[in-house]
């Protein structure tokens, strides 16, 4: 019963609530966009799966002082570590300035400055929270590049 007023006012297509030709060159292409997606899914999760052990191995050689949050468990395309003693502002920036993306806390409080009450839900104190850095793989990352991650990080930190 709750009354939808329409997005775009005009020719009547869609019985009203939408005016406008449909779209449909970018229809077909989101189509096959999604099919090669769904084709690639599971050979992309194994490679991403692969990386992450490569990801968390090298940074138990490398960088003994980095503790992997929750290891083996959460998303196969995600590693989030807790380095004691650093500013994981000033690491997050250090690394962007050779070319590495990655973030701190936990996605949930990205815009706040305050400890993430998810990490700390999950047992982590606050000055674990303040120390985290959040990593994420996706299609076009290669093992290559988790090794610039590592190296980088084991400079960074000592």
């Amino acid at each position: 019963g709750t009354q939808i007023s329409s997005v775009i006012q005009g020719g009547g297509q869609e019985f009203g609530m939408r005016s406008g030709t449909e779209n449909v060159a970018g229809i077909v292409g989101f189509s096959y966009a999604l099919e090669r997606a769904a084709s690639l899914r599971a050979k992309e999760a194994e490679r991403l799966a692969d990386l992450q052990n490569l990801f968390v191995s090298q940074l138990a050689s490398r960088v003994p002082k980095a503790v992997v949050t929750a290891p083996g468990a959460g998303l196969y395309n995600l590693v989030h570590v807790t380095i004691l003693g650093t500013d994981n502002e000033r690491l997050m920036m250090e690394l962007d300035e050779a070319g590495i993306q990655c973030a701190v806390g936990s996605a949930c409080s990205a815009s706040s400055d305050q400890p993430s009450h998810v990490l700390q839900a999950i047992g982590l104190s606050e000055e674990q929270a303040q120390t985290s850095l959040r990593f994420t793989m996706g299609r076009s990352t290669t093992k290559q590049d988790v090794q610039k991650i590592v190296d980088t990080l084991a400079k960074l930190v000592g």
